[in-house]
């Protein structure tokens, strides 16, 4: 009787173990679901440099292309701007309506304040070509557009290398967690299946 009773304790404390051990394992899955959310940083950034050199294509049709393609242009200018102020300050403080994280990774941080000088004088520039867009185009503040596009879209490059390494080697990192869980639940589930064998054999005798 008191071997029996052994036995059922041992069968529900491996059953225990083996329920916690895939609790935790659907807890990091859902870390891999979640995580997926983390593409629209990459997203974001991709679209930070598609919006500048946006910016800098409608700069130039107003600066060169004739009149009756200006509203068009003026137009791209005010829905363009507006978002690639926002996520300006989205990667660098967070945006949970554009699923960025608070949290910007040091190396990450650096890169963005190197963005700031040339994010502003674009920032700046295109406002002032939005306020006077009923007048010709102050080269002066062209020029600045078109100086500062290339630096800026190069360094969101090298801002989207370093969050999508950031990510890569926190997901391989799980990645190897998850499969240390697999294995031992493996190994509580055959260990337990050998113990009980032997024991319903010995049992039978």
């Amino acid at each position: 009787m008191q071997t029996q009773k052994n036995l059922h304790a041992y069968i529900q404390l491996a059953m225990i173990a083996s329920i916690l051990l895939l609790l935790v394992l659907g807890l990091f899955q859902s870390i891999w679901i979640y995580g997926g959310s983390e593409t629209s940083i990459m997203t974001q950034v991709g679209l930070q440099r598609t919006r500048v050199q946006a910016l800098a294509k409608d700069v130039q049709i107003l600066s060169y292309r004739p009149a009756s393609e200006h509203a068009q242009a003026i137009n791209e200018l005010q829905n363009v701007l507006p978002r690639f102020e926002q996520t300006q300050a989205g990667l660098q403080h967070g945006d949970d309506a554009l699923q960025l994280p608070t949290h910007v990774p040091t190396d990450v941080a650096q890169l963005l304040i190197a963005t700031q000088s040339d994010y502003t004088a674009i920032d700046t520039a295109v406002r002032l070509i939005i306020a006077h867009h009923d007048e010709p185009v102050d080269p002066i503040q062209r020029d600045i557009v078109l100086a500062h596009e290339h630096d800026y879209s190069t360094q969101m490059t090298l801002i989207n290398t370093a969050w999508q390494q950031r990510i890569d080697g926190a997901f391989l990192h799980i990645f190897w967690i998850e499969s240390g869980i697999t294995l031992a639940a493996l190994a509580l589930i055959a260990l337990s299946y050998l113990f009980l064998i032997r024991r319903m054999f010995a049992l039978s005798k």
